[in-house]
């Protein structure tokens, strides 16, 4: 199967929205009314519509999410980094022979 590649986005959004309408779905309805013999038309019902809204926040939110994430730094270790930039500090000032508050949790790993 051939698609342009203007549509990756569309049918993207609509796997996702397909596939995620129909699970969750499928458990709540199951939480909620259980296994008698109105389940299958209750949830038919109810996945047409959760796949509505699924198809549209599928289509519409990475566009704002991805804006977003650009602006998020992630880092691996920052933790790590920041005690390790505390300890070395502590250190030029020991070796000066400067007297200073001791760093907490100074550590060199």
């Amino acid at each position: 199967m051939k698609i342009h590649i203007k549509y990756k986005q569309l049918v993207f959004a609509f796997f996702m929205s397909l596939s995620m309408s129909v699970f969750i779905s499928f458990i709540l309805v199951s939480i909620n009314f259980g296994y008698n013999s109105h389940f299958l038309p209750q949830w038919l019902k109810t996945w047409s519509q959760a796949f509505i809204c699924a198809f549209f926040g599928a289509y519409f939110f990475p566009k704002f999410i991805h804006k977003i994430m650009i602006k998020i730094r992630f880092v691996e270790n920052e933790m790590k980094d920041q005690r390790l930039d505390e300890c070395l500090h502590l250190l030029v000032h020991i070796s000066n022979k400067v007297t200073t508050p001791s760093v907490k949790g100074c550590c060199f790993f």
